[in-house]
């Protein structure tokens, strides 16, 4: 894990790009089940944007904690994908969808606060 003062700009970056070309891929794979002109063409694009997706997120991996990364990479997947459709497609969400954006925020803001080193004597250096 790269713990360089570079480190966070470039995890997050990295985490930025997988979830940019997440929604991408998922725009292409919706509209390739739903333009038969185009099919092809959208199937392709979204076959090359989620490998590379996955490059991002082998980045963040490597530049901090795989678990924050996991859990921001797994809800940030879900709740960008679900509100890019909705803002697009003018697609209604119902109040349990709602709930379930607000719950998987919350469950990634949870394991991002949780990792915050603890002082203690012991990891201090200190003795009781």
């Amino acid at each position: 894990m790269d713990t360089g003062k570079d480190a966070v700009p470039a995890a997050v970056l990295s985490l930025a790009g997988f979830l940019l070309l997440n929604i991408a891929a998922s725009f292409c794979f919706k509209e390739s089940g739903t333009n038969q002109v185009l099919k092809w063409h959208y199937l392709i694009l979204g076959n090359i944007f989620g490998p590379l997706s996955l490059i991002f997120l082998m980045s963040a991996y490597a530049r901090m904690n795989v678990g924050i990364a996991a859990a921001i990479a797994v809800c940030g997947s879900s709740v960008t994908v679900q509100i890019a459709f909705w803002q697009v497609y003018h697609t209604q969400l119902t109040s349990a969808q709602w709930a379930g954006i607000a719950l998987a925020t919350a469950g990634a803001a949870l394991a991002v606060l949780a990792d915050k080193p603890r002082t203690t004597p012991a990891a201090a250096g200190e003795t009781a």
